[in-house]
């Protein structure tokens, strides 16, 4: 439960199907009007193939929050995958939610699935007992498929319970699509078989079939009746129109909401419910008893939608192609402030997603979300957004409020080469299909660009790493002398006629007493830090690992010797005083300031700053009685 509302998952998968759009608009308006959230975890694909993508795809399925959950839904036939499936009621069982399967079969769920026997009986029926035909041909979709051997079943029933004999040459299989279904057809008319009756085993094949026998001059249905199965749109659209039967999606909407409901009253919950299907009779059987749909009306509806589909695919192209080239997050999140293709969502990125220096290859172990997230945009508030951290845990920003809107939200997960990105949430206000079709093409416009984003900044990290290590010297941290010569060659470039430069040269004092006492390991530590403390002494120079201890600055302009001998010895003494080593980390500094007349000659300024430095260290031998 979120606040006052009950929270119901819905498990899918290819949300832009019009089935599943029907399911969703039925469900979720009912579920709404009995102050339920509806959150629809969805993905593009139906993970039949367990590729890369589809391994990355189902990811949404762990944004399930099960201690706020108080159903889950799924839908069996649509995701494929069955560990995805059975964690799903594995995980909900553990919670003690209850589940409800969708055309499936799970112990303890309740499984609610179409009559589709019973539907499939009725158009037999039908052809066989009301229109009296007996010369009758079953066209099969997979031979061996369940679905496909179930309806033959029934074929067989029907002509048994009429004393119709049954031979196998009463049998053609259409693999369920069209051109298989075309050349069983062709078949048909070559060998002079065509019945007077062809039942089909779904739409598809029927709706060919009935292509094929009017491409050869046999008419529908004075020469043979066609019939179909599952009632897709596109029967009425075919000439002539097919009698089929249709598995309302709507019924199977409404009648979930109705069992939600009830177990929520504390209703016993039955185990399994069976929706009946609606047969559609129509003229390719003789019975036109539907009302014709207005072709033009929905021809100019699917080319608006096509015109849009291929529109909004050039927007969100130009919008990917200029998010991967952004140089930080916030210029990239501001590529998807375009309404007209970006709309009604939330883009939530993992951390790692928004960290240049983590490699885009790598695949989080555990959870593929990361506690704190990065919402990357919010089409809600789009002025002057900039990406900010945020608690998964709240799922969106202004949740209750987008819950009370009162429909869906709906999460597919970003990914990019099975790598999790993060999740969209789409909030749409309306069940407009177009808009649920339109959901695949966003999840892949915005996984393509913000994995592209991710790759190119990984990349341009990497580069600025390579060429640290070029002209960085690896213990210290300064440059080497390879990339000092480089900065002090740009240095001369900049310097001003007028101005003069400040050579210091730092020598770690007694390396070799700290290596033959505590061993190369605090010698190196030694060295790294009469380096910091050059560093600190300079912050506007060059600095350079001159030599195996020596360290070498440069500054643009002139400065107080004193004031760069207390930087240097502040550093060490502040070192000192915290380390708890053993030893104590000094340096002799020698520092030259050039005159008017100087050379700016690296090796010239280099004997004259060292000569100082030496100056230093005998002195301070000298002072610790070590010279006479």
């Amino acid at each position: 439960m979120i606040g006052s509302k009950k929270l119901v998952a819905l498990c899918i998968s290819r949300l832009n199907d019009y089935t599943c759009n029907e399911f969703i608009a039925a469900f979720g308006s009912r579920l709404a009007e009995n102050n339920c959230a509806l959150f629809v975890y969805g993905t593009c694909t139906d993970l039949f193939w367990n590729t890369m993508d589809e391994s990355g795809e189902k990811t949404v399925f762990e944004l399930i929050d099960y201690d706020r959950l108080d159903a889950m839904v799924f839908f069996d036939e649509k995701i494929k995958d069955k560990t995805v499936t059975n964690q799903l009621v594995k995980r909900s069982a553990e919670k003690n939610i209850p589940v409800i399967c969708i055309d499936g079969q799970y112990d303890k769920c309740i499984n609610l699935s179409f009559n589709y026997d019973s539907g499939f009986e009725k158009v037999v029926r039908h052809v066989v007992e009301e229109h009296k035909v007996r010369d009758v041909h079953f066209m099969g979709g997979i031979e061996g498929n369940d679905f496909s051997e179930v309806r033959l079943n029934c074929f067989k029933k029907v002509l048994e319970d009429n004393n119709i004999p049954f031979n196998e040459d009463m049998v053609s299989y259409g693999q369920f699509w069209s051109e298989p279904a075309r050349l069983a057809a062709e078949k048909l008319v070559e060998e002079n078989r065509v019945p007077k009756a062809l039942i089909c085993a779904n739409d598809v094949m029927a709706i060919t079939a009935a292509t094929v026998f009017k491409k050869h001059g046999i008419r529908m249905p004075e020469d043979v009746i066609v019939t179909g199965f599952d009632g897709i749109e596109e029967i009425e659209f075919s000439v002539p129109k097919i009698t089929s039967c249709k598995c309302s999606y709507t019924d199977m909407g409404v009648k979930t909401a109705e069992i939600i409901g009830d177990i929520f009253d504390g209703k016993p919950a039955p185990e399994r419910v069976i929706i009946e299907p609606r047969m559609i009779l129509s003229e390719s059987c003789g019975c036109d008893m539907t009302e014709r749909v207005n072709v033009s009306e929905h021809l100019t509806r699917v080319n608006n939608y096509f015109f849009r589909y291929q529109e909004d695919d050039r927007g969100l192209s130009r919008i990917a192609a200029k998010l991967q080239i952004c140089s930080n997050m916030s210029d990239a999140s501001a590529c998807l402030n375009k309404p007209e293709y970006i709309y009604d969502l939330h883009c939530i990125l993992n951390l790692d997603a928004a960290n240049e220096s983590i490699s885009p290859l790598a695949v989080p172990e555990g959870d593929p979300f990361s506690e704190k997230m990065c919402v990357f945009f919010d089409t809600d508030k789009p002025e002057n957004f900039s990406p900010y951290i945020f608690d998964r845990h709240n799922i969106i920003p202004d949740l209750q409020e987008i819950m009370d809107r009162g429909f869906p939200l709906i999460f597919c997960a970003l990914n990019f080469i099975n790598v999790p990105l993060g999740y969209i949430c789409f909030h749409y206000r309306d069940y407009n299909i177009n808009n649920y079709c339109k959901i695949p093409q966003t999840v892949s416009a915005l996984s393509n660009a913000i994995g592209g984003f991710r790759n190119i900044r990984y990349q341009q990290y990497l580069n600025v790493k390579l060429e640290d290590m070029y002209k960085l010297d690896a213990l210290t941290g300064l440059y080497n002398r390879r990339g000092f010569m480089r900065e002090y060659k740009r240095m001369l470039e900049l310097l001003p006629k007028e101005n003069r430069l400040t050579v210091i040269l730092a020598d770690l004092d007694g390396l070799k007493k700290i290596n033959d006492n505590y061993g190369h390991r605090e010698g190196d530590n030694a060295i790294h830090t009469v380096a910091q403390a050059l560093k600190f002494a300079c912050p506007e120079g060059i600095c350079t690992r001159f030599g195996g201890d020596e360290m070498l600055g440069v500054i643009m302009d002139t400065k107080s010797e004193a004031d760069i001998r207390n930087a240097v010895q502040e550093y060490l003494d502040s070192y000192n005083s915290r380390s708890e080593k053993p030893y104590t980390v000094s340096a002799s500094v020698g520092i030259y300031v050039t005159g008017d007349t100087d050379s700016l000659d690296f090796e010239e300024l280099i004997k004259k700053s060292d000569k100082l430095m030496y100056a230093d260290k005998t002195a301070k031998k000298r002072a610790r009685g070590e010279l006479v």
